[in-house]
C-alpha cells in the first residue's frame, strides 16, 4: 500500500515530468511527513477500483477521483512551494 501512495504522489509532482528520481524521493518524504493524506489517496484509489469493477466502460472516470485526491493531498501540504495556506486576518 505505501509503494501505491508514494507511486501516486509521485506523479502528481510536477518534477515528475523532468526527473523521476527526484519525484518519487519528494512524493515518499511526503508520504512520511503527511500521514494523514494516505487516507485519501487510497480511497481514491479504491474509488477508481470501484468503477472499473462495476462496469469496464466507466473505467475512463478511474483517473478522476485520483486527480482530485492528489491535489487534494498537494494542496493542504503547507510547506510545499506552491501550497494555498490561509490567508492573513
Amino acid at each position: 500500500m505505501y509503494a501505491a501512495v508514494v507511486g501516486l504522489r509521485a506523479c502528481g509532482r510536477p518534477e515528475s515530468l523532468t526527473d523521476w528520481r527526484a519525484a518519487v524521493g519528494g512524493a515518499a518524504r511526503d508520504s512520511v511527513r503527511d500521514v494523514g493524506g494516505r487516507g485519501p489517496v487510497l480511497l481514491a484509489v479504491a474509488a477508481a477500483a470501484l468503477c472499473a469493477w462495476m462496469l469496464l466502460p466507466l473505467a475512463f472516470l478511474a483517473p478522476g477521483p485520483l486527480a482530485l485526491a492528489l491535489t487534494g493531498v498537494d494542496v493542504r501540504m503547507p510547506h510545499r512551494p506552491g501550497a494555498v495556506t490561509a490567508l492573513p486576518e
